[in-house]
């Protein structure tokens, strides 16, 4: 199979093809581009807004990771059939976690 011939004329596109001849990629040096200041400005807002966030959150599934009740005092307003039925209910669904106590005056 013959390869399409090559224009001569630069710029001009040789047969077949639908664009510009472009030099291989070793004629020029890659082409580097800068971020000007409003957008490095930014860009270091943003990375900052994400820092923060990031920081938030691990420290609150730090501290909530595996909550628990310790030792926490519970009153319980009611009648004493009441208050029986649901200190035995904490118990049951927390044992230890939680203590309960019978208030008899206010």
């Amino acid at each position: 199979m013959k390869a399409p011939p090559r224009s001569i004329v630069p710029d001009r596109a040789p047969e077949g093809t639908h664009g510009p001849v472009l030099g291989s990629v070793g004629d020029r040096p890659p082409a580097r581009r800068s971020l000007s200041p409003d957008d490095r400005k930014l860009l270091l807002g943003s990375l900052g807004v994400l820092l923060a966030v990031f920081a938030l959150v691990s420290s609150n599934v730090a501290a909530n990771h595996s909550p628990k009740p310790h030792g926490l005092p519970i009153g319980i307003v009611g009648t004493p059939a009441v208050a029986g039925v649901a200190r035995a209910e904490l118990a049951r669904a927390v044992p230890g976690a939680l203590s309960t106590s019978t208030l008899t005056g206010f």
